[in-house]
């Protein structure tokens, strides 16, 4: 961490003022005082500290990573080299930002934690605001799970507004992220409804009931599949149809062009056309 390479050297200083504070003067003893004054600050603001630099100097994406968006994530291959390196650093910084909890598991592993930033990113890619703050905390379990709001039913995610927290089962986050076509995005899903949640002042699209039919006609997918995969009946059409314009964009301009307007004039989505005019 940064903040623990700019404490290192009041450290230093630290332990050398103890030492000649009770080996050569106690005057030296003031040094001790200032110093750890410092060293709580640096403890205290040390994830703005932390974060500030992050900000100027982004980690790198390991190359793994960075081999998977190459070779399996079209939107990040379809980008601009400038917007490719835009990408990998939000991925890089969503991953740092967010408190990722493990159930089931010892710890998160970093490649969920990608997977996971992927989909927040692909999703925000069009907003200066990309973090959704008000969601900081994400749970992930190995398998489908049953929570406090759904007991009796083992489903694949959730949003938990109350708390701000986005849960997802990591079999079906990395499925939805590598074959967005063939398993539905639970990860582009949840965060949807995060977006949504976290900014109603937006002029978000009323959609009805009535709106199912033209979203299976966009994916070829039921409403009736949907419910069964993630194991919930209160599935939203909107954020579905915010995951269908990411995931089936051609298909979606022809079937629905106004909602297709209605949602890129929000979500200012790159497409291949904006991108070969950039």
């Amino acid at each position: 961490m940064p903040t623990r390479i700019l404490a290192a050297p009041f450290l230093i200083i630290l332990v050398v003022m103890f030492y000649l504070s009770f080996t050569v003067d106690e005057s030296y003893s003031i040094f001790i005082i200032s110093t750890s004054v410092i060293l709580v600050l640096f403890y205290i603001f040390s994830p703005q500290i932390d974060w500030w630099w992050y900000l100027r100097y982004p980690p790198k994406l390991d190359e793994s990573f960075r081999q998977l968006l190459r070779q399996q994530y079209p939107f990040y291959m379809q980008l601009s080299p400038a917007h490719k390196l835009k990408f990998r650093q939000r991925v890089a910084l969503y991953r740092l930002a967010k408190d990722f909890m493990s159930q089931g598991m010892e710890e998160v592993p970093e490649d969920l934690k990608f997977f996971t930033a992927i989909s927040g990113v692909h999703l925000t890619f069009g907003w200066e605001d990309y973090l959704l703050p008000k969601f900081e905390k994400i749970i992930i379990y190995p398998h489908p799970f049953p929570s406090p709001q759904y007991p009796e039913q083992f489903h694949a995610s959730e949003v938990f507004e109350e708390d701000g927290v986005v849960l997802f089962s990591a079999q079906h986050l990395v499925k939805g992220v590598l074959e967005p076509r063939r398993h539905f995005p639970v990860g582009l899903y949840e965060l949807s409804k995060v977006m949504i949640l976290s900014y109603p002042e937006k002029n978000w699209p009323k959609l009805s009931d009535d709106s199912w039919e033209r979203l299976e006609q966009i994916s070829g997918v039921s409403r009736e599949a949907l419910i069964q995969y993630i194991n919930l009946k209160d599935i939203e059409p909107l954020p579905v149809s915010m995951v269908y314009f990411l995931s089936f964009p051609e298909a979606f301009l022809q079937e629905w062009p106004d909602l297709y307007r209605q949602l890129n004039s929000i979500l200012r989505s790159y497409n291949r056309k904006e991108l070969q005019m950039r």
